[in-house]
């Protein structure tokens, strides 16, 4: 695994003994530390749940709780399939703090908060519905930087560390206030930053 691994969720082994279960509840940390991600409302309809490689988000009330995940410095990056339209807070722990994977305004971003406030690392990379894609995010203290798959879209120049949410709000796949359509392949975080997608 890469340096500084602090979470990897793998929607093949899922279970985190070597094989995929479809009926698991439980998303295993395979990185070794033990932040398994607990599936919420999952298994209400035929496109909610597990499938051979990943799993599928319904858009009415799916997600994963990820615990608590605060980080000075972060990369983040979620392999996905974007099945709707919406915005998204895609892989996040927004609260007057933290960090995250989003899309807007049909592009792909990232959000850090720092100082005070949010800071947004635009694109104008537009976004592609129905196609497997790699979204990634990197902040070191000096520098915020979105990535597709695996090629710069986006950066920002912010001095200081990301701030922690304010009610140690979780590390969520997928906001509550914000459900979507979405197929997720892989997760992973890492503390420190690095040059590795």
């Amino acid at each position: 695994m890469l340096d500084g691994l602090e979470l990897y969720y793998d929607g093949i082994e899922n279970s985190g003994e070597g094989k995929h279960d479809n009926n698991t509840l439980i998303w295993k940390d395979l990185s070794g530390n033990g932040h398994d991600g607990t599936l919420n409302n999952f298994g209400t309809s035929s496109i909610s749940g597990w499938h051979n490689n990943y799993l599928s988000f319904d858009g009415v009330n799916d997600w994963v709780n990820c615990g608590e995940q605060n980080y000075a410095n972060v990369t983040l990056e979620a392999a996905y399939v974007n099945k709707s339209e919406s915005n998204k807070e895609l892989f996040c722990n927004f609260d007057m703090g933290g960090n995250g994977i989003v899309i807007e305004e049909g592009v792909y971003k990232s959000n850090v908060y720092n100082n005070g406030e949010y800071k947004l690392i635009n694109s104008n990379m537009k976004v592609k519905k129905d196609e497997l894609i790699t979204q990634s995010m990197t902040y070191n203290g000096e520098k915020g930087t979105t990535y597709l798959n695996g090629k710069t879209i986006g950066n920002i120049e912010v001095n200081g560390d990301i701030g922690y949410p304010i009610k140690n709000t979780v590390m969520a796949i997928r906001r509550k206030s914000d459900w979507f359509r979405v197929t997720i392949f892989n997760i992973r975080w890492r503390c420190r930053f690095s040059k590795n997608i």
